[in-house]
């Protein structure tokens, strides 16, 4: 199937013409200029069309550009900008040679470059949101998670280890455009020792084209991380170092990292290394008061539990690409990321029964402490052929996750008539291979049509074998009740087919992807077997009109699917504390999603979209009992719907002043009537807005403000009972290459989570704290050649084109 596209690729690139543009750069004195700035125009509306850069001996060319009447602009450090005489390119006269192009030196000559304009922290763009994380002052010393947070419409729940936008679950995390195989607790300890020092940028999808997988029903979440683009050997060293400020916690809690990236560039080669090294000290509590009901009577538990310990994250990544010719680019990459660390919990719960009329009192006093680590090995290799607009790009990646877990329990029991102890020993190693191939073709038609089309294929397997231990008459004896050894294995083929056509003020695209899916679950423990067979297709569509010529509008459709991740559809029962139990689902259900997203947009910087997503089967958390024993599970609820609003006014004030604002609204409902034996009708409204306040101050010093603020808001089963909100400022001074910067999280402390369930049978409360205040100094030095920049290329691996499996 991939050898007939490619077939079918090279066919119809052939029936294309050839068009290219072609000349040689110099100064006043005949000197040649490499790698200056060429930028194709349109004569008719001074459209832009292409951008390349001159190479090592000032030459440069312009493939594929098509027919029409065209001029050239020439940019270069030093120099005066140039614009070329109009040149006409037909079936007659394919090809211009513009053999005089000669740039002045500018009257002031310049010792060096200074960038006066910086990118904004938050870019609304038409097909996604951009974080630039490089250019933020409040960023600097935080995590990926913390930096997410203070996204727009992006809610991260700490107290599941979850990740939404606007309101809804099923988000994709890719890295660089690759997927990361991890989920809940895994992922979330990644992210929180992700530092934003190896981060240049993080993208928000909602609305896919049929390009990218269709798993994700709220849209995909990519971290684009620092790779440079300038010509010779360059790079940043970055140290930070944090200190998190909680009353009532823990008192060591600092954070630092150092990390090294590297760049060396020539006209063929381009080798890249990141290298990271990273010691994050964390503490959270958990406040749970939960009222249960049953037939023999009612229980009340008051249960307070902080957790603390240590993480230590090891981050290496060498690639290189080699240009065989300007149009053909072979890449390898290998990425290697090490997180070890250790936790200790411990707390009190009160439970007070009343069993037929009699109160009884009993106090727990649970500790553990546990060993963790996720280590993560991935190699990509990638072809890559671009002509001008037209290319086939194909990928072959393999991936292997290892995650262990080692956690020993004691529970001191102390009752009315004695006290008892109890211990337990859960060992917890999960592996994870992950093969992956992909083609993807893009071919460009004289009369503005543009096809793409590609085919991909995974193969997932992990093995988890847990195990459970009670330690009876001074020994530890395997609980074969709660051990479980699971294996599962995941097969998704995929085609897809997408076409683009634009006339006068109208751009249409429309696609359909179609996936094959396969998978088996197998619990070798219970003897039981899952098998699934399905095909499913997804169809995508997006309309823009252009109004007048600051004004458009946008109208997108995706159909999404969310898999269960493979952990879910494991049978355990994982051991929270004596009265709180982690279940599997096997019979979990795939849930999808229709999506619809309208967005104006004027001057191409401000926006205003309404959305409207319905999804059947949506998967979430419920809470059931076994007489006192509360059991979470994920299952699958019969409709969520979900209403977004969501407004971007950036606002420049002046010369030194500038605005970054976002505001949304929500409507999120959940239904079902017949929900593990309850009825489910939760719905709210809720509001917020992020603001950045950025300040130009005299003498290169910078001061920012970074403000979010959201609402309560319901989701599945829960109910939030109070405003998350915080204050982020940081300030900057520029001392050309070298960068310090000086940030506060969370200055007041009130991003804390606050919520609650309520059921015919259970009342729960919930706190959640965390040590989300932290001040943090930050210094970066950059060194080698940081101003020629080369054209903009990226390979393959990295195009937001990948599987995001359900995890």
């Amino acid at each position: 199937m991939l050898a007939m596209l490619c077939m079918a690729g090279g066919m119809a690139m052939a029936q294309i013409n050839n068009t290219r543009i072609t000349g040689v750069i110099h100064d006043s004195q005949g000197s040649k200029i490499p790698f200056a700035n060429v930028f194709l125009y349109a004569v008719a509306d001074s459209v832009f069309k292409k951008a390349v850069a001159a190479d090592e001996e000032a030459k440069f060319s312009i493939e594929d550009a098509g027919y029409g009447n065209y001029y050239i602009k020439v940019t270069a450090v030093g120099y005066s900008d140039y614009s070329s005489p109009s040149f006409m390119l037909s079936s007659e006269n394919p090809q211009i040679a513009l053999d005089h192009i000669q740039l002045n030196d500018r009257a002031l000559a310049l010792s060096g470059v200074q960038v006066t304009a910086r990118k904004p922290f938050i870019e609304q763009h038409l097909d996604k949101m951009v974080i630039n994380v490089e250019s933020s002052i409040s960023a600097s010393g935080s995590s990926a998670l913390e930096i997410l947070e203070k996204a727009p419409g992006v809610i991260v729940d700490r107290q599941s280890d979850q990740i939404r936008i606007r309101s809804k679950s099923g988000v994709i995390i890719m890295i660089d455009g690759k997927v990361t195989q991890m989920t809940g607790e895994a992922l979330s300890q990644y992210l929180s020792n992700l530092s934003s020092d190896q981060i240049a940028s993080i993208e928000v999808i909602t609305s896919p084209s049929s390009k990218y997988d269709a798993a994700g029903n709220a849209g995909i979440i990519n971290i684009r991380l620092k790779k440079n683009q300038n010509y010779g050997t360059n790079g940043t060293l970055s140290m930070n170092l944090g200190k998190g400020i909680l009353s009532q916690s823990v008192s060591n809690l600092h954070r630092g990292n150092v990390d090294l990236n590297i760049n060396h560039r020539t006209k063929k080669w381009n080798i890249y290394s990141n290298l990271g090294l990273g010691l994050n000290n964390f503490y959270n509590d958990n406040h749970f008061i939960r009222s249960v009901t049953n037939t023999n009577g009612k229980t009340n538990f008051d249960q307070y539990t902080e957790r603390f310990g240590s993480v230590k994250n090891y981050i290496g990544r060498l690639g290189a690409d080699y240009n065989f010719t300007n149009k053909l680019t072979i890449g390898l990459r290998g990425d290697i990321n090490l997180l070890g660390g250790e936790m200790s919990s411990q707390g009190i719960s009160l439970v007070n029964e009343i069993q037929a009329g009699e109160p009884s009192l009993t106090t727990l006093k649970p500790n553990s402490n546990r060993t963790m680590g996720t280590d993560m090995y991935s190699i990509n290799a990638n072809l890559r052929h671009k002509n001008g607009e037209k290319e086939v790009s194909a990928d072959l990646d393999y991936s292997l996750f290892e995650n262990r877990s080692d956690q020993v329990f004691n529970n001191n029991y102390y009752y009315s008539g004695g006290d008892s102890l109890t211990r337990q020993w859960v060992i917890q190693p999960n592996n994870t291979n992950i093969f992956t191939a992909k083609l993807d073709i893009t071919l460009p038609f004289e009369n503005k049509l543009k096809l793409d089309f590609g085919a991909k294929s995974t193969s997932v397997s992990t093995n988890n074998d847990f195990t459970y231990e009670d330690f009876k008459n001074g020994i530890w004896i395997k609980n074969p009740n709660q051990s479980n050894h699971f294996r599962y294995k995941e097969n998704i083929h995929a085609v897809y087919l997408s076409s683009g056509y634009t006339f006068v003020r109208w751009t249409l695209q429309a696609g359909l992807r179609g996936e094959y899916t396969h998978s088996d679950g197998h619990s070798i423990t219970l003897d039981q077997r899952n098998t699934r067979d399905y095909f499913n297709f997804f169809p995508t569509g997006f309309v823009n009109y252009k109004i007048a010529e600051k004004h458009q509008i946008k109208y997108a459709y995706s159909k999404r699917i969310d898999r269960p991740n493979y952990g879910t559809l494991n049978p355990f029962i994982f051991y929270l504390d004596p009265y709180f139990y982690v279940k599997g689902n096997p019979n979990l259900n795939p849930q999808f999603t229709d999506m619809n997203e309208l967005t104006y947009t004027f001057k191409d910087q401000y926006f205003a979209t309404l959305e409207y997503s319905r999804s059947r089967g949506l998967i979430s958390e419920v809470v059931t009992l076994d007489g006192d024993i509360s059991i979470s599970q994920k299952q699958n609820i019969a409709r969520g719907e979900n209403w977004a609003f969501i407004l971007s006014l950036p606002i420049k004030f002046n010369n030194w002043w500038s605005s970054q604002n976002n505001f949304h609204i929500f409507h999120d409902s959940y239904t079902d009537n017949n929900l593990a034996g309850t009825t489910l009708n939760n719905s709210a409204y809720s509001a917020g807005f992020r603001t950045t306040q950025t300040f130009t101050l005299p003498k290169k010093w910078t001061l920012e403000l970074n403000y979010w603020y959201n609402t309560p808001s319901a989701y599945g089963i829960y109910r939030q009972s109070h405003a998350q909100h915080a204050l982020n400022p940081g300030l900057q001074k520029n001392f050309g290459k070298i960068k310090l910067k000086l940030n506060v999280s969370d200055t007041f402390l009130t991003s804390f989570y606050r919520g609650y369930v309520q059921s015919d049978n259970i009342d729960l409360h919930i706190s959640n704290r965390w040590n989300a205040r932290r001040v943090a100094l930050s210094l970066s030095y950059s060194f080698g050649n940081q101003n020629i920049k080369n054209q903009n290329r990226t390979s393959a691996s990295e195009d937001e084109k990948r599987r995001a499996s359900a995890g």
